[in-house]
């Protein structure tokens, strides 16, 4: 069995990551799961067989994460064609997609666990930080490389 390296892995998938967790996010959508909280905008939306129910109109948050992963997706797919480093795309990726969900989770519905955070905000920023590691460690070796 070949091993492949995982950087390069991990950037090669990163376009079809993001993709995929958009189209997951209309699946929750379409389930009435993970919505957000109750607000009066005109998009709000009710989950009556929602993973729970709700009469209330919450925001619509599964498509508040959809959109910019699809856009996300976008831009990987022209990193990749621009044949970039495998750590600015990587980099790109968990840097875009974690300040998403990091925005996004101010308006869900789910347990504060540090002030007003939630384990999604950590996990948001953790894969924040690395994305800019990763991004950092490209802009060294770019200035190495030019010495």
């Amino acid at each position: 069995m070949k091993q492949l390296p995982l950087l390069a892995t991990l950037a090669a998938a990163s376009p079809a990551l993001a993709i995929g967790h958009a189209i997951g996010r209309i699946g929750c959508f379409l389930v009435g799961d993970d919505y957000g909280k109750v607000t009066g905008l005109p998009w709000a939306v009710a989950f009556p067989e929602g993973l729970p129910p709700t009469l209330d109109r919450v925001h619509p948050t599964q498509i508040y994460e959809a959109l910019p992963l699809f856009l996300i997706g976008a831009v990987l797919i022209k990193l990749r064609k621009a044949r970039r480093n495998d750590r600015m795309v990587f980099g790109t990726y968990l840097v875009l997609a974690g300040t998403t969900r990091f925005l996004i989770e101010f308006v869900r519905v789910n347990d504060r666990v540090i002030g007003p955070l939630t384990v999604a905000h950590l996990a948001s920023m953790l894969a924040v930080v690395s994305g800019v590691v990763l991004l950092s460690l490209l802009s060294r070796s770019a200035k190495i490389n030019e010495s």
